[in-house]
């Protein structure tokens, strides 16, 4: 499949010049077929027995390998925030150690751990306020009491990637639990736990991968769900012969990470991430981050020349998905945040999507965009002159 077979799969480009896929992606054409299927045999038929446990398992096992995992270590959840909840509640530190985010982390991450402050736990933040935080800052933030890093593999601020084998070594050698959120990265970049090892990775589908909200997973490093000690358990976490046992309330949990799954999954939105992930795996993971790489330079580059003083990120090694600009001599946060979204506003008028986050211009090209979409956004900026 070539980029121009892949465009025409998103609707959205007859219309929009999409470059907001870090917010909300839009659905291609094979994963509403997908859902609309599914809708339509809801209706029409009993479901009670086609999907269920069989298809969970199907889509547990395609989730690991999208992000070279096995699938008992993959736990499902509702998204990032259920995900980290459940790493936290693993990880639990104790009175007198600490955790180290990046200070300009996105909410789900920071306030799993917020309750173990009451504890005695510290809740430290490294780096610039505004960015960006690289593993270098989260590892000199570190001491003897850290119990964790908690942090964005790809930050929603400003886009900078983390050297995830860099911060994977550090941990390892010292013992420090790494959690990471992943939700700005799988479905761009290529998530490979094999390669960077983790404790926890939290993702889900709706934004890079197109997909209802509710589908989310939780890799769990291999022995980490024996903490569980019962929490997340319920009726699909334990071992049951089918439903002829659903009065039996001393059954063993699942073993791995399922015994972290707890009810019924949002099986629609399951649907949609299934077909999502079989088409990423159709065109190739390495392809489409390839593709938004490259594109992701010409935004950048764009930027630049349109006037942005400040673009990030700034090198290959930290790019992602995500670039964010800054103009020149920005106002106080309050003020540059609402100058910035009248211009967003403004291109939105003209058919270009993009995002303001911090006072600065957020653009996310995915795979399906192509440079008619940033001749759209250079177009609407010289509509829009920016001051």
């Amino acid at each position: 499949m070539d980029w121009q077979e892949f465009r025409r799969l998103y609707p959205v480009t007859l219309k929009l010049a999409y470059l907001n896929n870090a917010s909300m992606g839009p659905l291609p054409l094979p994963v509403r077929a997908a859902l609309d299927s599914h809708l339509d045999r809801w209706q029409k038929e009993d479901l009670g027995g086609s999907i269920g446990i069989d298809f969970s398992e199907r889509l547990r096992c395609k989730i690991a390998r999208f992000i070279s995992a096995s699938p008992e270590e993959i736990a499902f959840t509702s998204g990032v925030t259920g995900g980290l909840f459940r790493a936290a509640s693993l990880v639990r530190p104790a009175a007198g150690e600490n955790i180290v985010l990046p200070a300009n982390e996105f909410p789900s991450a920071v306030y799993p751990w917020r309750r173990y402050e009451r504890e005695g736990a510290q809740v430290r933040f490294a780096g610039p306020p505004r960015g960006p935080v690289t593993e270098n800052h989260l590892m000199e933030a570190c001491d003897e009491a850290t119990r964790a890093i908690c942090a964005s593999l790809v930050s929603f601020a400003d886009g900078t990637r983390l050297d995830l084998e860099t911060l994977s070594a550090f941990c390892r050698s010292r013992g420090i639990a790494l959690v990471i959120d992943a939700m700005q990265a799988a479905g761009a970049l290529k998530v490979d736990v094999s390669k960077a090892p983790v404790d926890f990775l939290a993702f889900a589908a709706v934004k890079w991968i197109p997909a209802p909200v509710g589908a989310g997973a939780l890799y769990v490093r291999h022995g980490w769900e024996e903490r569980a000690e019962g929490r997340w358990l319920g009726w699909r976490s334990v071992r049951r012969n089918e439903l002829r046992e659903l009065l039996r309330y001393d059954l063993q949990p699942c073993p791995g990470a399922r015994r972290l799954d707890g009810g019924s999954p949002a099986f629609l939105s399951h649907v949609g991430m299934e077909a999502a992930l079989d088409l990423f795996e159709t065109v190739g993971t390495a392809r489409i981050e390839q593709r938004i790489l490259g594109l992701a330079r010409l935004v950048a580059q764009l930027l630049l020349e349109e006037g942005f003083e400040r673009v990030w990120p700034q090198t290959d090694q930290r790019r992602s998905g995500i670039v964010v600009g800054e103009l020149r001599n920005p106002f106080a946060a309050g003020e540059a945040a609402g100058a910035m979204g009248h211009v967003v506003e403004g291109m939105a008028e003209d058919g270009v999507i993009v995002a303001e986050r911090n006072g600065r211009i957020r653009i996310s090209a995915h795979a399906f965009n192509d440079e008619s979409d940033l001749e759209r956004l250079r177009e609407a900026f010289h509509r829009l002159p920016l001051k």
